[in-house]
């Protein structure tokens, strides 16, 4: 699967993929969040979202090298909010992470958006 969707619309499958991409860099994610990767992670970042974010406003990119997540709204109505774009080693400094949020900005504008907001880690100097 490599497409937007709804968190709500992930199976158990796009579950395995997910903690499989963020294990393959437990450094990172360690940076990042500031603690170790757990065994389920991938349920904690389909469950967690600010307060009064609802399941439907939270969407997801995945695939085998690839974690993206969005709430689409957030902190107003005209803005979606990039969360985490996780890319796995193996697909480093290919652009892949370019072509996404190339992407991402096409796709906010189709569905009504005007900004796109974006969480930063200080730390994370590979991200650039």
């Amino acid at each position: 699967m490599s497409r937007l969707r709804r968190a709500s619309e992930l199976d158990p499958a796009d579950l395995a993929t997910i903690q499989n991409v963020l294990a393959s860099d437990p450094a990172t994610w360690e940076l990042l969040e500031g603690a170790a990767l757990r065994p389920d992670e991938a349920q904690h970042l389909m469950a967690e979202a600010p307060p009064g974010v609802t399941p439907d406003r939270k969407w997801l990119w995945v695939s085998e090298g690839i974690v993206m997540e969005m709430i689409e709204g957030y902190p107003d109505a005209e803005t979606w909010y990039l969360g985490l774009i996780f890319v796995a080693p193996r697909v480093r400094g290919m652009g892949i992470g370019t072509q996404l949020l190339r992407w991402l900005e096409h796709t906010v504008k189709q569905r009504g958006g005007t900004k796109l907001r974006l969480a930063v880690v200080v730390a994370n100097t590979g991200a650039g």
